[in-house]
């Protein structure tokens, strides 16, 4: 009953309450079908825990998103500096001709990241 309210006071808080929750079960889940040691079973879990893996994640973006606009929105002095770049690329080359044999190598890599939030005071 407390978790409902505080889920309902607090949305961020809601989300976050209900990822967690949904992983505690997922794992008592998967550790029974582990126990059991049936290999189609396990095989059909890893499946399963690999794309619930990848949904946990986004929501938990979702709800740290969420959190910040919330504090924005809550702040009365806001500093925000973003930068995001990663990228990066290799090539390896042999080519042969008639007369002539060619090796060659290459590589790029760029990252740039940065992310700094800021929240000062509260309007009341």
């Amino acid at each position: 009953m407390i978790k409902d309210a505080l889920k309902f006071a607090f949305p961020v808080y809601g989300l976050a309450s209900t990822i967690a929750e949904q992983y505690v079960d997922s794992n008592k889940n998967s550790r029974e079908i582990l126990n059991s040691n049936d290999e189609q079973k396990i095989k059909l879990e890893l499946i399963r825990k690999k794309a619930e893996t990848e949904i946990l994640e986004m929501e938990a973006k979702i709800a740290q998103e969420l959190a910040i606009s919330k504090r924005i929105e809550n702040a009365s002095i806001v500093e925000i500096e973003e930068y995001y770049e990663g990228s990066g690329s290799g090539n390896i080359g042999l080519s042969a001709e008639e007369k002539s044999l060619k090796f060659g190598a290459s590589g790029e890599g760029k990252k740039v990241t940065k992310r700094v939030y800021r929240f000062t005071g509260g309007q009341e």
